[in-house]
């Protein structure tokens, strides 16, 4: 594994993006929001090639939910929100601006690809969080990697930097 400042990403290779990278810029998160910001405008006009798997639409979008669902209900923990989601479900709507924006992302943006989740990658994952001591949702995206072939990936998650055959891209 190499690690590399993601504002310096320019190969003409794929690069899949870990849903922090969309998380920083949707939620405005204040120390990488210019860096995560500046990489996605080159995703959304095609300047750089960025494919995503529906985990990530999956992460970005519950981590939207759960930290808009904690400023609006004023509770600090999941726990509060999902409590509150149970009693309360229509608590979703709140964060609907947000998932609209995501929404726009992944369907407009010129440079960036949905790829579907080969059932051999599932398998994968558990060789993956065994060998590699990565979590079940890391190791799945890993291995939807492997299965494509890409070699890079965007993200401010540290553990990807274990895996020795990925250049990891940090904003």
């Amino acid at each position: 594994m190499s690690k590399m400042e993601l504002e310096k990403f320019n190969l003409d290779q794929e690069i899949y993006i870990d849903s922090n990278i969309f998380t920083y810029v949707i939620l405005e998160n204040i120390e990488y929001l210019k860096t995560c910001t500046d990489f996605l405008k080159k995703v959304e006009t095609g300047k750089i090639n960025a494919v995503i798997s529906p985990l990530v639409i999956d992460e970005v979008c519950f981590k939207i939910i759960v930290e808009r669902l904690k400023y609006v209900l004023d509770v600090e923990t999941n726990a509060h929100v999902f409590h509150n989601l149970k009693k309360k479900p229509e608590l979703l709507s709140k964060a609907k601006p947000e998932l609209i924006t995501f929404l726009f992302i992944i369907e407009n943006y010129k440079g960036l690809k949905i790829l579907p989740v080969h059932s051999s990658s599932t398998i994968k994952l558990f060789s993956r969080t065994l060998n590699d001591n990565m979590l079940p949702r890391d190791a799945l995206h890993l291995s939807v990697m492997d299965f494509y072939g890409i070699k890079n990936i965007a993200t401010s998650d540290n553990d990807f930097e274990r895996i020795k055959e990925i250049k990891v891209w940090k904003p």
